[in-house]
């Protein structure tokens, strides 16, 4: 497992857990389900989390 994997499952692991926390103070599973998915694709295209390396 690679630095980037990890970073990448770092990212996710913390989307996880702010979306419950969202999910578990409003008690609704939309919440949690909206807010991962913001939080994740809004990553990806920062470029905090990058699925494929840029090696050539």
């Amino acid at each position: 497992m690679g630095a980037r994997h990890k970073l990448n499952s770092a990212y996710v692991n913390g989307a996880l857990i702010i979306a419950g926390l969202f999910g578990l103070l409003l008690e609704n599973w939309t919440v949690f389900m909206i807010v991962v998915i913001i939080q994740i694709v809004s990553s990806i295209y920062l470029g905090d989390i990058r699925p494929n390396s840029n090696r050539k």
